[in-house]
């Protein structure tokens, strides 16, 4: 059960790499990240892919610019090492 856990949790990890930093906000990614589907952002993205304001339309906090900053760099090494390891 352990090792079906492990694979599992290793192929989502996959999943996630595989996904372009400049994509990872879109909705159809929702579910991959872990953010409720469809209800996390609004459509606007800016050039570097990050979401410009929240799912009522507001402009998002500069907290909020700075979590999601720090969670696209993390994507976008491990979309890297996916690459590399391809």
């Amino acid at each position: 059960a352990k090792a079906a856990a492990r694979e599992a949790a290793a192929a989502e990890e996959a999943a996630r790499a595989a996904v372009p930093p400049e994509d990872m906000f879109k909705p159809e990614h929702d579910a991959l990240f872990g953010r409720p589907v469809g209800a996390a952002f609004g459509p606007e993205l800016d050039e570097a892919g990050l979401p410009i304001s929240d799912a009522a339309g507001e402009a998002l906090s500069k907290s909020a610019r700075k979590k999601l900053t720090k969670q696209r760099e993390k994507q976008v090494k491990a979309y890297a090492a996916a690459l590399e390891a391809k």
